[in-house]
């Protein structure tokens, strides 16, 4: 995985969310099992070369950021009408948090996407396995 940001460091608008230090102590922490480049301080003003050097790109330059003529597909989870190409965040009209989440959800459509080739499938929203134990626990409300 390669992530470009146009900053000089890693989060976008997410930054303002949090103290700096916790942000990149968190940021450390969520990918410190994962093999991936960071190419800080690049600006993508061509998608086409980085569209045919991966075999997914995921679109998120923030609130009025570059959107390379992309536009969502009705049908599809962060898809674009361009094979490999998905869009979401900000830049899809997403609240912060929302755009956190979707960095998520995304992988799945791309994993789905490197598996299958399918772009335009619905996301499908699946259940937990989880469940929570509250016995001892007082439940009222706060």
């Amino acid at each position: 995985m390669t992530v470009f940001e146009s900053g000089a460091v890693l989060g976008g608008s997410a930054r303002a969310l949090m103290d700096p230090a916790e942000f990149d102590a968190e940021i450390e922490s969520q990918f410190q099992f994962e093999s991936f480049e960071r190419r800080l301080g690049e600006r993508v003003t061509d998608l086409a070369p980085i569209a045919s050097e991966f075999d997914a790109v995921y679109v998120a330059t923030g609130r009025g950021g570059e959107a390379f003529g992309l536009s969502q597909s009705k049908t599809g989870a962060f898809a674009t009408g361009t094979p490999g190409v998905f869009m979401g965040g900000a830049l899809t009209g997403a609240d912060p948090m929302e755009a956190l989440a979707q960095g998520l959800l995304v992988s799945l459509a791309i994993e789905r996407y490197l598996k299958t080739g399918g772009m335009n499938e619905p996301f499908q929203k699946e259940g937990t396995l989880l469940q929570m134990n509250t016995e001892g626990i007082d439940l009222r409300s706060r």
